[in-house]
This record gives structure tokens, C-alpha cells and sequence, in this order.
């Protein structure tokens, strides 16, 4: 289709990433791939494109101009009935290298480019998020919660206070760079906060900023932690102490 709209999801990770991009797509007239632009392996997150498109030779052409890989992917499903057609990106994708991170300037330019900026506000649980889905792949489990039955009942972590506190300050960094470069764009912003608290209300006002009929989207995610962060980490009151001290009090308040 000649008038597919185009849209790109761009944030953290461990934002609600995956719950955005799973809800549209269970709309019938959207299609959202993956992290494209994850190296080494591309993440499609559809089998069929997973097997297809997941050659080393299409990887070294991704790598070796991630425009244009970007710029094809847009248009893969053109002569499909979808009506939207997006990616999921991380803030780590555009900046890899001097290629990846041509990819900016390409987004501002992209004509009738819709883009989901997805922060998540408290970085100090986007931190303990991330730290918790590595423990769960070193112990060979999805970093994501498909089941109810891979939802995290008793989840543990000792966190490295000087690890936190850098994560928090670049991650900082990012959201406001991005928050910069994309002002003069068409975006809207899907706070991981909102997103969770207010599913229903905020994926209808998705679907309207991206002009898709409106309809109830299906939930395909389940949150990972289910206790209480101070009950998850271990030296909670350690981190806690140093969060203040370093000025981002708010995280633990």
C-alpha cells in the first residue's frame, strides 16, 4: 500500500517496549517488527522474517548502511493490506557506530514519520528491570514473561551501587538527547508508567496519533516482577542511601 504509515518506537528498553509493540500488533491493520537494528542478530520477532532475513550476508548489508537496511524494512510489507508499519528501537541502536548513527538524520527526514518515544520515568526500576531480565538469561529464561507461569514469584538481586548510579545518569542523558531530537517531529510520548497504569486509555490514544481504527488490542506480556522492588533488592537500603545522596531521591521516595 502507497499510503502505509510509517512509525518507529524508540526508548530504553525495559520500558514497556515489548508490551507497545506486541499491543499494535494484535491490531489487524498494524505490523510492528522488532529490534531490526539489534546487533549482532536482527530481531525481527516473526518467525518466518526470522528465517529469511537473518542471514550473515543481510547482516553485514544492515551494518554496513543501516539507512538504507532501515529504509527497506519500511517498505517490505508495501504490497500487503496493513495500514501501519513500524520497528522498535533502543537508544543504544542509533549510536553502535559512525553508520548507525546516520540514522538520526534519516528519521528527521523521513516524510510522514510517526515516532513513540518511550521513556520510562524511574530509572531507578528501569535499572533493577534490566538487571533482573540479564539474571533471568544467564539462567536460560526469556527476559520477557509470555505465561503467567514465567512470572518472577520470588526474584532476588544485590545491586552494584556505583553500576546503578552510572546507569541512571546515562540513561538520563539519553531520554533528554532524544527528548531534544525529537521535538520536531511528529511523537508522542508512551511513559512506561502510563502505559502500564493506564493500558486501555493510552494504547486508544496510540491508535489514534498513528490513525488507526480504534479497537481493544490483546495484552501478550506479563510483568516480569511481581513484589515490590524493596522486597526484590537485597541491599535495597544500601542503593537507597546512595540515590539520594547522588541526588535522585525521587526514584526511591
Amino acid at each position: 500500500m502507497d499510503t502505509q504509515t510509517h512509525f518507529v518506537i524508540i526508548g530504553s528498553g525495559r520500558s514497556g517496549s515489548t508490551m507497545l509493540k506486541n499491543l499494535l500488533d494484535s491490531h489487524p491493520n498494524a505490523v510492528c517488527f522488532g529490534e531490526v537494528l539489534n546487533l549482532p542478530k536482527i530481531q525481527w520477532d516473526f518467525m518466518d522474517f526470522n528465517q529469511r532475513y537473518n542471514t550473515d550476508d543481510i547482516r553485514r548489508v544492515r551494518d554496513a548502511d543501516p539507512v538504507a537496511f532501515l529504509d527497506q524494512v519500511f517498505s517490505l510489507l508495501r504490497d500487503q493490506p496493513v495500514d501501519v508499519v513500524g520497528v522498535k528501537t533502543l537508544y543504544r541502536h542509533y549510536d553502535y557506530d559512525e553508520n548507525f548513527r546516520k540514522l538520526i538524520p534519516f528519521l528527521l527526514g523521513k516524510t510522514g514519520l510517526k515516532v513513540l518515544h518511550n521513556p520510562r520515568r524511574n530509572l531507578f526500576k528501569n535499572f533493577c528491570s534490566w538487571e533482573l531480565a540479564n539474571q533471568r538469561s544467564r539462567n536460560g529464561k526469556s527476559m520477557n514473561a509470555y505465561r503467567p507461569d514465567q512470572v518472577e514469584s520470588q526474584a532476588s538481586l544485590e545491586l552494584n551501587p556505583n553500576k546503578c548510579r552510572k546507569f541512571i545518569i546515562r540513561t538520563r542523558r539519553e531520554q533528554d538527547k532524544f527528548v531534544e531530537l525529537l521535538k520536531d517531529l511528529d511523537c508522542m510520548e508512551v511513559a512506561y508508567e502510563d502505559l502500564s497504569a493506564n493500558t486501555g486509555e493510552v494504547m486508544q490514544r496510540v491508535q489514534e496519533f498513528l490513525g488507526l481504527p480504534v479497537q481493544p488490542l490483546k495484552l501478550s506480556t506479563y510483568k516480569v516482577r511481581q513484589q515490590p522492588v524493596e522486597e526484590v533488592v537485597a541491599n535495597y537500603e544500601e542503593i537507597k542511601d546512595m540515590l539520594i545522596s547522588e541526588g535522585f531521591g525521587e526514584y526511591v521516595q
